[in-house]
């Protein structure tokens, strides 16, 4: 996504190093000096804090980028976000939004929603829980 950004899962400036959690915190380490969790800049964001604003509006800008480009590759009817998306829905949205409607095609983004997962806090365990059973599914056969 992009050539420089935090370091994330062995590499800099890929998608989850802007919008994952981690990545958030990197963010924010490189516009601060500082290490918060994604957690507390959100809540920094909504307190107004203006570098923990501006973390979350440079987040948001690649999540909607990144969407975009899946819309036009994929043209899916639904994409369901979780974890941070899902709590902090009203900081990443707005802008969100917007870059998606810029940057995807338009007749698909017309055709696409993104609504937060309901699983919230809980995807990440759901999703662990998944890959431990398709692991032992495969060694059972």
């Amino acid at each position: 996504m992009a050539e420089t950004g935090p370091y994330c899962y062995y590499k800099h400036g890929s998608w989850e190093s802007f919008v994952s959690g981690a990545g958030i915190s990197g963010l924010y380490k490189m516009a601060t000096g500082h290490t918060q969790s994604a957690h507390a800049i959100c809540e920094l964001a909504k307190k107004g804090d203006a570098s923990a604003m501006g973390v979350i509006e440079q987040s948001a800008k690649m999540l909607g980028t990144g969407l975009a480009l899946l819309v036009d590759l994929l043209n899916p009817q639904r994409i369901i976000i979780g974890s941070i998306y899902s709590r902090d829905e009203e900081l990443f949205r707005p802008i969100m939004d917007r870059i998606l409607a810029e940057e995807a095609l338009s007749v698909s983004y017309a055709s696409c929603e993104v609504v937060p997962s309901l699983l919230g806090e809980q995807l990440g365990d759901m999703a662990a829980l998944g890959i431990a059973r398709d692991h032992c599914m495969e060694k059972a056969r």
